[in-house]
């Protein structure tokens, strides 16, 4: 998605003002709160205090409830403080970046804290190969790339600390998934861009924070060494940011595309093989299927689907409300409308997807799961 987000840039050479039309009867943004049901959360929750004498946790779970409605899942790898690691495997050690992160790794393996001091940012936070992890390079480690022993891995942790700023062109917040149970390497990817060389690429966030794996094998790389490297990266512990200074803090004060359904959608899209195109500001993804240019957000499912204009799509219910698409899915609903896109080189219209592309979007929808807490 990157590497074709650059050719269209490079296509173009404009910022492009957007222009939409008028949102008539539901913007797109945080899903709305509903006051009743909040009101029963917070009676049920110091209840709770009063019988545990934990006010503390009452008042916190008030706090993180306000602006979402209580049908939705609250971030945990977002909000919650982990609880400290377990001791490392027997063979293993723990590695500890100044940064806050650590992680632990075979005992044999090499651990280089600034493999890259010349790469500003994102941040190289560390790098750990079976061979040796020479510092150097401009915007990857390349002389670790280099050496890398045949039938070796060398996998490196990058921290962005700027996404949250459109004009920097960095990623956005919903391109990192929540950091799951556990890690998957996923299809090997590239070649890369300063790495010179396919690798696996994964994207997440943990504690607040934004952070980029690239994990490369060597040709005779068996199996069995792919497996270790993700059980590596399964015990990464990450000190978050402060509660003010996170997502879900961006996601209350009105900015969906920092909202944990704003990653939903977009995992949703790459899964439906929608082109990204980027975003609509604070309130909406932007896709194109065909010559098919549209904006994509959710809001919550308090409200029923219309009883008329709905037609069946995937076996799910797709309804028209004016211009607009609209769909149930893991307790939201998604909405589609027509949007311009922001690259004139694309030569598309602002239009809704139909057909395959739409039944694409509609099967991933039900099949890419909101992260649960």
């Amino acid at each position: 998605m990157a590497d074709l987000d650059q050719l269209f840039e490079k296509l173009d050479r404009l910022d492009t003002a957007l222009s939409w039309q008028d949102v008539k009867r539901r913007q797109p943004g945080p899903p709305p709160s509903d006051p009743e049901r909040l009101r029963k959360i917070l009676i049920a929750a110091l209840a709770l205090a009063v019988a545990a004498a934990g006010i503390f946790l009452a008042l916190r779970a008030f706090v993180f409830a306000q602006g979402r409605p209580a049908s939705l899942p609250l971030p945990s790898a977002t909000s919650d403080v982990r609880p400290s690691p377990s001791p490392p495997p027997r063979g293993w050690v723990r590695h500890t970046d100044e940064a806050g992160v650590s992680i632990d790794t075979p005992a044999d393996w090499t651990f280089n804290n600034d493999p890259v001091p010349a790469l500003v940012e994102p941040a190289m936070l560390f790098a750990v190969g079976t061979g040796p992890v020479p510092t150097g390079g401009d915007c990857a480690p390349s002389p670790a790339i280099d050496g890398m022993p045949p039938d070796g891995a060398l996998f490196v942790l990058q921290e962005y600390g700027s996404v949250q700023v459109p004009e920097t062109g960095q990623h956005q917040p919903y391109e990192f998934r929540s950091r799951p149970d556990h890690f998957d390497l996923g299809p090997l990817l590239g070649p890369f861009e300063c790495f010179g060389v396919e690798a696996h690429d994964v994207l997440f966030q943990d504690g607040g924070r934004f952070f980029q794996v690239f994990a490369m094998f060597g040709p005779d790389a068996p199996d069995s060494l792919r497996q270790e490297v993700e059980q590596s990266l399964d015990t990464l512990s990450v000190d978050p940011r402060p509660e003010d200074a996170q997502p879900l803090a961006e996601c209350q004060a009105g900015k969906w595309t920092a909202c944990p359904e704003a990653a939903w959608v977009y995992q949703v899209i790459n899964e439906g093989q929608v082109s990204y195109l980027g975003h609509r500001g604070d309130e909406a993804i932007l896709g194109i299927v065909g010559k098919r240019s549209f904006a994509i957000w959710t809001t919550s499912s308090l409200e029923d689907l219309p009883s008329v204009g709905c037609s069946s799509v995937a076996d799910i219910r797709v309804c028209e409300v004016g211009d607009r698409l609209v769909w149930e899915a893991q307790g939201l609903l998604v909405w589609i409308e027509p949007a311009p896109s922001p690259y004139d080189s694309l030569r598309s219209t602002p239009g809704l997807p139909a057909g395959a592309g739409l039944e694409r979007l509609v099967r991933a929808s039900q099949r890419v799961r909101l992260a649960q807490p």
